[in-house]
């Protein structure tokens, strides 16, 4: 942006030194033919007779200068138009840049969350209550997790010594049982050897 106003500037005044250097050039050649025809002329008493051929040619010269400088001068306003243009561009462009820096510079002091705008120092503060919650949360879960596994694996335990004194009560009542049977037998075997024998 600055760029272009820094070229717009170097334009114009490249404009003006070129206008400045042909009305130079114009007047010293319109100089020139001035001299000339004044050195041409004749004089009469303290008048000077100037040739009428000459006198239009300097005419036309001068005629060809002053539409030259007309010329030259609508082409300079021209220029300062479209420079004048060209600077309420860039100047508008400028400003709109501005306003949209501002912008930038707004949005990136303010995060959205939610739909609302909140200043990053805020955002950070709840991010960062969010994460330790979290961090606070997940140590609680561990350790309950931790005290409710060992809780479970003396339970095993305790289960397992229960299964083991079970099997060995089972056993020793299927032994009793089995011991109980066979006197049981024997005594029934007795029974009838004596009702046999009497």
């Amino acid at each position: 942006m600055k760029k272009n106003v820094s070229i717009s500037v170097v334009l114009f005044l490249i404009s003006c030194f070129v206008f400045n250097l042909n009305a130079q050039v114009s007047d010293s050649n319109l100089s020139k033919k001035f001299s000339t025809l004044f050195n041409n002329s004749s004089s009469y008493k303290d008048y000077k007779m100037i040739n009428k051929a000459d006198a239009l040619d300097f005419q036309s010269h001068l005629h060809n200068y002053i539409q030259h400088q007309q010329t030259n001068q609508l082409a300079i306003k021209d220029k300062l138009v479209e420079n004048e243009k060209e600077l309420l561009v860039l100047q508008q462009e400028m400003s709109e840049l501005i306003n949209i820096n501002q912008m930038l510079i707004q949005d990136s002091a303010s995060v959205s969350l939610f739909g609302m705008a909140i200043s990053r120092e805020t955002y950070s503060v709840f991010v960062w209550t969010i994460f330790l919650g979290l961090l606070l949360f997940g140590a609680a879960m561990y350790f309950r997790f931790k005290k409710a596994n060992e809780v479970t694996e003396s339970s095993k335990l305790v289960l397992q010594e229960l299964e083991d004194e079970y099997e060995n009560f089972r056993r020793v009542c299927i032994e009793r049982e089995q011991s109980l049977r066979r006197q049981l037998f024997d005594e029934i075997k007795k029974t009838n050897e004596l009702r046999d024998a009497s």
